[in-house]
């Protein structure tokens, strides 16, 4: 695009070197900013650690104006609830303070990118300027295959029936109808939102990894096979699955499994319960849970990582997954969401999710594949990355935004 754009930009949920919410309000600000002027709108809560990395990295651009709410409102901030009343009355201040700023500035466009929740609102398409919202997210859910594994199944029955009706929630069609581009993180969230919005959706992509080089695998390791999982221990993550595909494989080929490993960089609520599951499978001597690691051990992981196992049962993106794939790791996960459509044949196994029986015996079936054929790995290995450069890295994911600017700046400038 050969103007430079000047936009404003909705983040929530904003800060260097994290990961989750805070690195997508992040990364997002930094890929929009190297085409246009940007003035991001965040908490007042990251001002210290945002401003001392753009003093450090001498960061000019994007430009950070941080609201906060009173502390008596922040003391409400309590639970889901309490959340989700403190985030709206966040971007009813906000939203005033930026049309200000919109004025000011003379803001040609608006983009919301955190929290990527449409249910929970946002200023940007009350501002009088062109208005994007998105990536959006969190419109997956639980195939009725694995909710066995759920333990609270009447939240998950609650949390399935607001994606269903997401298509009548008011606040929704009202966002919808205001805003000029809505960005879906992946193809299967247009089945939830309305039809009538169809002109107005286009699917990016709402994470990226950092382009790195390709990882050989550490040859040190005893010649055993890793098997690498990672990501928080609750029950919609479906590390349940892994663990009695690996069960599976122990009972049928013995020999198979002892020369197998799997770390699991990871920790949750159900980390003691997994410790159990572990122990009455026998799986003790073949499955570590590391709890949460610095970037520099993580990194010594990957370098011994043969397999990338994401059991994930409801995922807009997968952040470990795109790690997997631009660090050359053949990959399995669930044949539903974003994964699905992320990992091809090439690069990976995709597991169906017709019943709980056929998914476990799949599972095994493709670790065993993967165990057995170090081929089949590297092949698989070098696929997952050249996907992951053609389409999953930042600058990749940013240059695919700038091209949703471009067509609605451009659709702007026919309209008058």
């Amino acid at each position: 695009m050969s103007k430079r754009l000047q936009v404003i930009i909705s983040a929530y949920s904003c800060e260097p070197e994290k990961g989750s919410e805070q690195g997508v309000g992040w990364n997002w600000a930094l890929q929009v900013a190297r085409y246009h002027d940007v003035i991001i709108m965040t908490r007042a809560k990251r001002k210290p650690v945002i401003e001392a990395y753009r003093e450090k990295h001498g960061i000019s651009n994007p430009r950070f104006e941080y609201v906060e709410l009173p502390k008596w409102v922040l003391r409400l901030k309590k639970g889901n609830i309490g959340m989700n009343l403190y985030y709206f009355l966040w971007q009813i201040v906000s939203g005033i303070k930026a049309k200000k700023l919109v004025k000011k500035h003379k803001i040609d466009i608006a983009h919301h990118v955190s929290f990527m929740s449409l249910p929970r609102g946002t200023f940007v398409p009350f501002l009088g300027v062109k208005s994007v919202i998105g990536p959006i997210g969190g419109l997956q859910t639980v195939p009725k295959a694995a909710i066995p594994l759920i333990r609270s199944k009447l939240s998950e029955k609650i949390r399935n029936l607001n994606v269903r009706l997401m298509a009548w929630n008011p606040l929704m069609q009202l966002l919808a109808r205001k805003c000029d581009r809505l960005v879906l993180a992946n193809g299967s969230n247009t089945d939830y939102l309305p039809k009538a919005f169809q002109d107005k959706m286009t699917v990016g992509l709402q994470l990226g990894t950092t382009d790195i080089i390709s990882q050989k695998r550490d040859q040190t390791v005893d010649g055993k096979v890793i098997i690498h999982w990672s990501g928080r221990l609750v029950d919609h993550k479906g590390f349940d699955i892994l663990l009695l595909a690996l069960a599976k494989l122990k009972r049928e080929d013995p020999k198979l499994i002892s020369n197998t490993r799997l770390i699991a960089t990871a920790a949750g609520p159900l980390a003691q319960e997994y410790e159990a599951m572990i122990k009455d499978n026998n799986l003790e001597e073949n499955v570590k849970i590391t709890g949460w690691l610095t970037q520099d051990e993580l990194q010594k992981i990957w370098s011994k990582t043969d397999i990338f196992a994401f059991t994930s049962l409801r995922e807009t993106t997968g952040m470990s997954l795109q790690e997997a794939m631009i660090r050359s790791k053949p990959l399995i996960v669930m044949n539903n969401g974003g994964p699905a459509e992320m990992v091809t044949n090439d690069c990976g196994f995709k597991i169906e999710c017709d019943s709980l029986k056929q998914i476990i015996e799949d599972y095994s079936a493709a670790l065993k594949q993967l165990i057995t054929r170090g081929d089949l790995r590297s092949k698989m290995g070098e696929m997952a990355r050249v996907r992951a450069i053609e389409h999953y890295t930042w600058n990749t994911v940013g240059d695919r935004m700038a091209e949703i600017y471009e067509s609605l700046y451009n659709s702007n400038n026919l309209e008058t």
